[in-house]
């Protein structure tokens, strides 16, 4: 039986406590002008969920139906990069651990020490550091928004005017695993006894905020579109098509399932871990 997801869920996510954060962290910034992208990336969020909220409360169908229907591999999906995006806040604020930094900022603190390197030399860990790496991440999580059907129905489609195109978006979708799956072997591999300061942290955070833009613009294309749930798949693809495709979202899913696990597990084993007694091969 495919998951919903309300209106009511939806209305419940949060426009109010969102602004105030972004207040906060506007009021928090000493160095807005030098690291602006956190209050930034809180107004842009912000903005969404409010855009949001208001197409739901406006559409009256939309309250007598769910706006978004995914199946288990799209729940996974979905799910499995909240979790992380999760894990990664958690990690931010430095709860528990000893990493300085400063949230406002999407400053991690400082990465470990290459070998040979003094407590001086190490560099800070921040996030959208304004580099080409930095939006690459963004927007390969942002392929998220192919997850959802009102997307296919109301923007593929129109485009590219062929039932094929509705294969090729659903690819893109999957697509958005790569660099987390990239990222965690990497990370795992060179930097696996100090991955709580290692660039896990500010590259993987910049993917979740792809995600966090996706599955936002996703839910608002869907309330816009009038709580219409139909996915054109179902009716213009084979049967056998649509299958293999739910299918590979489903691995995909399950995949993104053992990088947050694997995270989780790397975060704890190196999370109480002194910047100046710690030293790794990577950044």
């Amino acid at each position: 039986m495919p998951m919903l997801i309300s209106y009511r869920m939806c209305l419940m996510a949060a426009p109010i406590p969102l602004l105030a954060l972004t207040i906060i962290t506007f009021v928090d910034n000493p160095n807005l002008s030098k690291y602006p992208a956190a209050p930034i990336i809180l107004v842009l969020i912000t903005l969404l969920s409010f855009l949001t909220a208001y197409y739901l409360r406006k559409n009256k169908d939309v309250k007598k139906s769910p706006i978004y229907k995914c199946d288990k591999g799209t729940a996974l999906l979905i799910g499995c990069s909240g979790g992380l995006c999760l894990m990664l806040l958690f990690r931010l604020f430095g709860f528990y651990g000893n990493f300085g930094g400063r949230a406002s900022e999407f400053n991690f603190g400082l990465k470990s020490l290459k070998p040979g390197e003094e407590l001086d030399d190490a560099e800070e860990n921040i996030a959208f550091s304004l580099s080409f790496n930095s939006f690459g991440h963004c927007f390969q999580g942002g392929s998220a928004i192919f997850l959802f059907a009102a997307v296919h129905r109301d923007i593929v489609l129109p485009i590219l005017k062929r039932p094929e195109g509705l294969i090729l978006a659903d690819l893109l979708a999957n697509s958005m695993i790569v660099y987390p799956v990239y990222n965690i072997v990497k990370r795992g591999i060179k930097a696996g006894s100090t991955f709580a300061t290692s660039s896990f942290c500010n590259n993987a955070s910049e993917w979740g905020i792809g995600v966090v833009f996706a599955v936002y613009l996703g839910l608002l294309i869907s309330a816009i579109s009038g709580g219409k749930t139909e996915d054109p798949r179902k009716t213009l693809l084979l049967t056998r098509t649509q299958m293999l495709l739910n299918t590979i979202r489903l691995v995909s899913g399950t995949v993104l399932a053992i990088v947050s696990i694997a995270a989780a597990i790397l975060f704890g084993h190196s999370w109480h871990i002194n910047i100046d007694e710690s030293h790794t091969d990577d950044r």
